[in-house]
């Protein structure tokens, strides 16, 4: 009865791992200062080093979206090329709801120790229930399993992470800018003074 919990058990520990580390993702808040222990927030110096010349989709707060590499990040706009045509748009940061960019190979990272070790849970659990209790060689023939089932989760969860990717959001915390209609009635950036 211990034997069948301690199986159960690492079979959804396995598990929830590997589901866990397939959603990874991560939020940062792009403002004008940042304090010392303050975590995932940057300040738009830090921002533009991070994203300068990264594909990323812009999500306006409208719903439309826009893809492109960035240019420049600045306090009140951000600068983003058109990958197509070359051209440049520039989006006040007050209508942007984030900037959204995957990183394929910090997926495929994630990927490899997530698949690793829920390969090597899912094998001692599998091992468990495969090979029976006692003799000389069990201790090789579960290390077999767990190299195995390691190896595949590896493989697999590197693959799987390299393809899917991790996603990393930038929202604005202070937007300093309003919009003003512009002649082609599109938005152009106004700055607004604060008493």
């Amino acid at each position: 009865m211990k034997l069948l919990r301690i199986k159960e058990t690492l079979f959804l520990i396995g598990t929830a791992f590997l589901f866990l580390l397939s959603g990874c993702s991560q939020t940062w808040q792009i403002t004008e200062k940042v304090q010392p222990k303050e975590k995932n927030k940057l300040t738009f110096k830090l921002a533009q080093e991070r994203l300068h010349g990264k594909e990323v989709k812009v999500l306006l707060r409208d719903k439309r979206q826009f893809n492109g590499i960035i240019t420049e990040i600045a306090s009140d706009s951000v600068h983003l090329q058109n990958d197509a045509d070359t051209t440049e748009r520039v989006f006040p940061t007050s209508q942007i709801k984030c900037i959204e960019r995957t990183d394929y190979f910090a997926g495929g990272v994630l990927g490899c120790i997530g698949g690793t070790a829920g390969g090597l849970l899912l094998g001692a659990a599998i091992s468990e229930a495969v090979i029976p209790p006692g003799g000389d060689m069990r201790g090789l023939g579960v290390m077999m399993v767990m190299v195995e089932t390691g190896t595949i989760g590896f493989l697999g969860g590197t693959i799987y992470g390299a393809i899917s990717g991790r996603d990393s959001y930038y929202e604005f915390a202070d937007t300093t800018a309003t919009t003003v209609p512009g002649p082609d009635s599109s938005s152009v950036p106004a700055r607004v003074t604060q008493p």
